[in-house]
């Protein structure tokens, strides 16, 4: 069996009861539960490893643990990052005990380069990436964060913080980064593919127009959810979720059954995907109202496990989850809502 890495964390942080207490709260906003909660103390498990947290006085007390580099790194960043938004001088006060890799890049970083780009639909461009060492990105995430360089500058990539956090470029430097869908991996060649939404303004959208085979860009991850296991899966989103959204259905099993609703604003945005026998596919041509209505019209089986899984705007997701959850009654290990972006937002 595999040794389990481990890394440690202690502060003097005023308030640490009140905040841990609200970080429960506000994750489980985001479906994650505890498995262990305390007085003092909560433990939280993910495909990454576990993060143990107590609170007693002003001490607060971190270990997070995984199997593997990669995902500690993962847990210690998003503990820096919820401890950091509390306050942010406290970045200058966290250092890691256990495992130390200060000033390198990220177990979780890969730089890789542009091979292809070609266009899916009138709406989607598809980029293929080619890297090495690309094991670790065909599970437990579906999601990737792009990093994209300046146009005419070579690259700085992030360096891992004492806090544990990643510490980006800034200034002239400053990369481009957004969050996308693993569309498919290719172990065998170093290869993964990603689909970017065709609109004009957007940073990476524009970039993605015009970008040559060559072009270097990093990722980090993989991160997000991953497959759903449900017996039955209702599936949901808008146009910036296809990508997960068809990646999900061509790994069901073939004997899974269920629903997918997905809402497009053009027509044309329309791909073939490939899904079970038993998994019928409706498209919605619409708004944010018409989506969540198509989806809310389903009717979940009174029987078997039946899950909902449902990506796109924040507000839509927000509604959706409430409904499931409040209204159907559904617990909160069946119901995952997220906000891909939102309206008024950065693109």
């Amino acid at each position: 069996m595999t040794d389990r890495l481990q890394a440690e964390l202690t502060l003097s942080l005023d308030g640490a009861g009140a905040w841990l207490d609200s970080q429960v709260a506000h994750l489980a906003q985001h479906d994650l539960l505890p498995v262990l909660r305390t007085a003092e103390a909560v433990e939280f498990r993910s495909p990454y490893g576990s993060f143990h947290i107590r609170a007693r006085g002003k001490d607060l007390r971190v270990r997070v643990e995984s199997g593997d580099v990669g995902g500690l790194e993962v847990l210690q960043e998003t503990v820096s990052h919820y401890l950091t938004a509390h306050d942010p001088e406290l970045a200058e006060r966290m250092v890691w005990r256990g495992h130390d890799r200060e000033e390198t890049l990220p177990a979780n970083f890969r730089e890789m380069q542009v091979v292809e780009r070609r266009p899916v639909s009138p709406w989607m461009i598809r980029l293929t990436l080619r890297g090495r060492d690309m094991a670790a990105f065909a599970k437990r995430g579906l999601h990737i964060r792009l990093l994209v360089p300046p146009r005419g500058r070579a690259p700085i990539w992030p360096r891992r913080a004492r806090s544990g956090s990643v510490a980006l470029p800034e200034g002239e430097d400053a990369l481009t980064v957004r969050v996308y869908t693993i569309r498919a991996i290719r172990l065998e060649s170093g290869e993964i593919d990603v689909d970017v939404v065709r609109h004009a303004g957007g940073a990476v959208a524009d970039w993605a127009e015009d970008v040559e085979p060559g072009a270097r860009v990093g990722v980090i991850g993989p991160g997000g959810g991953y497959f759903p296991e449900s017996d039955w899966l209702l599936i949901g989103g808008d146009e910036t979720a296809l990508p997960a959204i068809a990646r999900i259905l061509e790994n069901r099993p073939q004997g899974a059954r269920g629903r997918a609703v997905i809402g497009l604003r053009h027509a044309d945005a329309r791909m073939d995907i490939a899904s079970p026998d038993g998994v019928a596919v409706e498209w919605v041509v619409g708004d944010e109202a018409a989506l969540c209505a198509a989806m809310a019209a389903v009717k979940l089986p009174v029987s078997g496990a039946a899950s909902v899984w449902f990506a796109g705007e924040a507000e839509a997701a927000r509604r959706l989850r409430t409904m499931f959850r409040e209204e159907r009654g559904l617990a909160a290990g069946q119901v995952s809502c997220a906000g891909y972006w939102r309206r008024g937002g950065p693109d």
